[in-house]
């Protein structure tokens, strides 16, 4: 690329270029040689490009100047262990090793390849890191859950781990991190995918009973029932803010999700994941109290970020819902076969409950972000499976939540009051939970 670079000391004009590098950056600005026209300082790039292109010149340039900026930063790259390497790249993401990207690593990786130079893993190593993962897939298959065993999709998050940090290895922004050339994962297929466990969720009655549970706090029930209602996507929920509603219609417009891993803000997960989802009517009440007196750019559940880890959020939701009563098995079970339930389950319960109350299929792929029709049609199975036993789906929110009293605050305050104990689950004529 040419550039104007005014004139020389004897008054001929003066260029400058730079040429694009085979890692898709551009070189640095240097002087075409003094004396060329125009056009022959063009036939001359031109020839610079194409000698770039076939010997690299000025990517090793590059390279080596990245090297001496990083060593003189105090970052030894050439010999730097996998694990030295991977707790830069946690904290260039604002993570520790006791992120769920950190506890991978330590668990599952650093034990084949953490002690190998970053630099020079090879794909057999990073096959042998997948096969140590099929084999923790068999042995749960065969045996059961227990310590040193995977499901599928435990070992695919690890699979993803492996795969992120290679890749930023090779491509990250900041320069001190790209100590390879190459990525050993390119080409590697992922562990197995096996067969899915079963992911349960919650029946409306139970619902109700941990949204009159006084002992649950009251920014727990809003993001429950905001989680439940709206079935966004855990990071969909994060980001969720003021602006983001419109109450006059009914309706929130979905545009961003929140990482969890590299804790920033992102697009939602899939093609169809930018979306309007109505608001359904008993859960208008809630949100106008919620929104008043706040700004546009305000969170909706902040919650959300105070807790921090999405696996957090879900040991912290089965003991409230331990606290209101609801003890099914089905909820809690953790096997081969079943999974307990966690905080993403609220989004399998609200496209659930849209199937149980006749909302037609392509509205519920619509409204859930779904790119394929066969992932909507799961729910449609679930909810054929129970069928109208498992009560009314979306129902009225408790006074206590709408209005925004705290009960369990009120009590703790001393304040004498008459109220029903939520704790106990009264199930309705023909309605049995299993």
């Amino acid at each position: 690329m040419l550039y104007p670079g005014g004139t020389w000391p004897d008054g001929s004009p003066r260029f400058r270029f730079r040429v694009r590098l085979a890692d898709g950056s551009k070189s640095e600005r240097r002087d075409v040689p003094q004396g060329m026209s125009e056009a022959q300082a063009r036939a001359w790039i031109a020839g610079f490009q194409a000698e770039e292109d076939a010997n690299g010149g000025m990517l090793g340039i590059k390279r080596e100047k990245e090297r001496e900026r990083a060593q003189a930063d105090g970052v030894a790259c050439e010999g730097e262990t996998a694990d030295a390497w991977h707790a830069r790249f946690l904290e260039s993401r604002g993570e520790d090793r006791t992120s769920d990207s950190g506890y991978r690593w330590s668990r599952w990786i650093s034990p084949r390849i953490g002690h190998r130079p970053m630099a020079t893993i090879t794909r057999e190593e990073v096959e042998a890191v997948r096969d140590a993962l099929d084999a923790a897939i068999l042995e749960q298959v065969k045996h059961g859950r227990a310590r040193g065993r995977l499901s599928p999709k435990t070992a695919l998050n690890i699979w993803a781990t492996v795969t992120t940090a290679f890749k930023a290895a090779c491509r990250a922004k900041q320069r001190d991190l790209r100590v390879r050339e190459d990525n050993p994962c390119a080409n590697v297929l992922p562990p197995e995918r096996g067969d899915s466990r079963r992911k349960e969720w919650i029946y409306p009655r139970e619902f109700s009973a941990l949204m009159a549970c006084a002992s649950v706090p009251i920014e727990w029930r809003e993001l429950y029932a905001l989680a439940c209602f709206l079935y966004l996507r855990p990071g969909e929920l994060y980001e969720l803010r003021v602006r983001d509603l419109n109450l006059e219609i009914g309706d929130v417009h979905v545009t961003r999700a929140w990482d969890w891993e590299a804790r920033e803000v992102k697009a939602p997960k899939t093609r169809n994941g930018v979306r309007h989802v109505p608001i359904p009517a008993t859960l208008l009440p809630l949100l106008r109290r919620m929104t008043a007196g706040k700004q546009p750019d305000d969170k909706l559940v902040p919650v959300l970020e105070e807790t921090g880890k999405e696996r957090k959020t879900s040991e912290t939701m089965r003991q409230h819902l331990r606290d209101a009563g609801v003890t099914s098995a089905r909820l809690f079970a953790d096997n081969a076969t079943h999974m307990p339930i966690g905080f993403r389950s609220w989004r399998d319960t609200g496209i659930t409950w849209l199937a149980i109350d006749g909302v037609d299929v392509i509205k519920m792929q619509r409204r859930a972000g779904h790119d394929t029709i066969e992932t909507t049609m799961g729910y449609v199975k679930a909810a054929e499976d129970i069928g109208g036993l498992a009560g009314t789906p979306f129902p009225p929110l408790p006074p206590d939540l709408v209005e925004g009293r705290d009960w369990a605050n009120v009590r703790a305050s001393g304040t004498p009051i008459r109220r029903e104990s939520p704790q106990k689950l009264v199930p309705a004529q023909g309605f049995e939970p299993r």
